[in-house]
């Protein structure tokens, strides 16, 4: 079964993937943080996907004034799952749909 495969794999790169080295800092009025960009996530954890046949795309689709965010996992042998996340409208940040 093509979803059970999947599965199996997703589970193995979530107990196998590294740790994401924060790399960058941010100020933000009274506090700041660490964060890791993408390329520092993408760069860890991309030979943990390929090893266990995962990959993923993303793409960003507009219709009837909704933009959305399509996230979808691959695995080698068929199986795939997706996402959808409406993208802020306006002056909405990203942070008050989460």
């Amino acid at each position: 079964m093509q979803n059970s495969d999947l599965c199996k794999a997703l589970g193995t790169f979530q107990r196998d993937c590294p740790a994401v080295i924060k790399n960058k800092s941010a100020n933000v009025g009274t506090y700041s943080y660490r964060y890791a960009d993408l390329g520092a996530i993408l760069t860890a954890i991309r030979p943990t996907l390929a090893a266990n046949g995962l990959s993923f795309s993303q793409a960003i689709n507009a219709a009837d004034g909704v933009t959305t965010l399509t996230t979808s996992v691959f695995h080698d042998g068929g199986g795939s799952l997706q996402s959808v996340m409406l993208l802020p409208i306006g002056n909405m940040q990203p942070q008050a749909i989460g």
